[in-house]
């Protein structure tokens, strides 16, 4: 397939290709199932633009898509998530020789505020070991 030649209509194909290769790689299932949840998040963006042809598709638009995650109410942690799932597939579209150029390749991933692990408690019911 030559990648001019790539559509968003040819998406799901792709991604059903890639979350394959990710699966036979030994990734969870919930992890692939994260990764088709973010590609079809990409799809559904591009079509609502009518974006249809990958090699077309610039950094403004996955800037824009980005912008969408937010408005539409998506946590930082799924903004931040679903970004660095499609930067990994923008990449394997590359290496793979879909697409000549990669828009993801500068896109800024939001920054998650840095937490504490938790530290486990004891039940109040509980009597200290001696």
């Amino acid at each position: 397939m030559k990648p001019s030649h790539v559509s968003a209509d040819q998406i799901p194909p792709l991604g059903v290709a890639w979350l394959e290769e990710l699966r036979q790689k030994g990734r969870s299932p919930r992890t692939v199932a994260t990764y088709g949840a973010a590609l079809i998040n990409l799809v559904r963006f591009m079509k609502r633009g009518r974006l249809r042809m990958l090699h077309r598709l610039r950094a403004r638009d996955l800037d824009a898509w980005q912008r969408s995650l937010h408005t539409t109410g998506c946590t930082l942690s799924t903004q931040e998530q679903f970004t660095r799932i499609i930067s990994y597939w923008f990449r394997w579209l590359c290496e793979g020789g879909l697409i000549f150029s990669n828009p993801a390749a500068h896109l800024n991933r939001p920054k998650l505020p840095k937490t504490l692990p938790r530290c486990p408690t004891r039940n109040r019911n509980e009597t200290p070991a001696p």
